[in-house]
């Protein structure tokens, strides 16, 4: 009996959450992910597991789960990856403003936005709502979409560029802040 008490004793006080590293935020603080993520300091280290939190990142459309690990007796390193916002699209008199995934970060129906972000063009879009990912009539424009605006990164061209026209995503065109109209052609071969 006084092996079991003792047990518990050390499993109430020693296996408790002490500390929570946060890896990968750059725009949010520590502590605004620990929020979000749903770990409160205290809670028995053995309750965290890595589907709860992803489950609860989902509702921030700013982060994405990346992993966890545990350290016994009491840390905790949460891997997350802030999402950044990379172009505009205007849809129905609304702009908005999407990451690398089409993934709606903001949405706004003012024009203040106009020339921070490359203008995305000729998307055919069903639906976009803030949170949501842009729901389109051609998946093949969004998989373009998506491989341009990482391909721009990795160049360090996206600063250059003003417009991208997705109207066919066999022939892609960019324009540039110099007013030049470059013509990619498809995705498939960006580099």
């Amino acid at each position: 009996t006084l092996l079991t008490v003792g047990l518990v004793g050390v499993l109430q006080t020693v296996f408790r959450l002490e500390a929570v590293c946060v890896i990968g935020h750059k725009t949010h603080t520590a502590r605004q992910v620990i929020n979000a993520s749903g770990l409160t300091y205290g809670q028995s280290i053995f309750s965290v597991r890595a589907e709860d939190v992803a489950r609860q990142l989902e509702k921030d459309h700013t982060l994405i789960f990346k992993g966890l690990q545990v350290k016994h007796p009491n840390l905790v390193y949460l891997q997350v990856e802030e999402r950044v916002p990379v172009a505009l699209m205007q849809w129905l008199a609304v702009q908005y403003v999407l990451d690398k995934d089409g993934l709606v970060m903001e949405e706004t129906t003012g024009t203040e936005l106009i020339g921070t972000f490359p203008l995305v063009t000729g998307m055919r879009v069903s639906s976009a709502h803030k949170g949501h990912f842009l729901t389109v009539k051609s998946q093949t424009q969004l998989d373009a979409y998506s491989k341009l605006i990482v391909e721009l990164g990795k160049q360090n061209y996206a600063g250059q560029i003003t417009e991208i026209r997705l109207n066919n995503p066999e022939n892609i065109y960019l324009i540039t802040t110099e007013g030049i109209s470059v013509r990619i052609g498809n995705a498939d071969d960006l580099k």
